[in-house]
């Protein structure tokens, strides 16, 4: 198969996981979201958020040591410190909807890979994790009241 042919592929795929493609019914559009967060794992907030801010020139919205965001329109870059298991420079794509548990049940279903299931976190939200179809992981938690 062609490379652009291969790509094409494994968007439809990704997009077909999260709902996107797959249909008009309301099961179907309750996933329909846009990704609500890209997440940026950074070495050093201090520093990263100084050239988001005054060399790039975004709006910050929230700074702490843990996580920091900017407007950026519908999606908010967020930078979050870097680990072992995220190094600096990897972002990854958080998504929104209304029900974590009912996505992953669903999504699971499908055939859907979770590297982390739904699980209340210390700030309090629920947030799970699934792999998409080039091995990116991706969050998902629920939609801000």
């Amino acid at each position: 198969m062609h490379t652009a042919t291969k790509k094409i592929e494994a968007k439809k795929m990704f997009f077909n996981l999260t709902g996107l493609l797959t249909s008009s019914s309301p099961a179907a559009l309750r996933y329909a979201q846009l990704p609500r967060y890209a997440i940026k794992f950074v070495a050093d907030m201090e520093k990263a958020v100084k050239f988001h801010r005054d060399v790039l020139g975004l709006r910050l919205k929230f700074e702490s040591p843990g996580w920091s965001e900017f407007a950026t329109g519908e999606t908010t870059l967020a930078l979050h410190p870097a680990s072992d298991k995220n190094p600096a420079g990897r972002v990854e794509l958080g998504f929104t909807v209304a029900d974590v548990e009912t996505f992953y049940r669903d999504m699971s279903a499908k055939g859907v890979v979770f590297s982390m299931p739904p699980k209340k976190q210390d700030f309090g939200g629920v947030l799970a994790q699934f792999v998409d179809s080039e091995g990116a992981h991706c969050s998902v938690g629920v939609e801000a009241a």
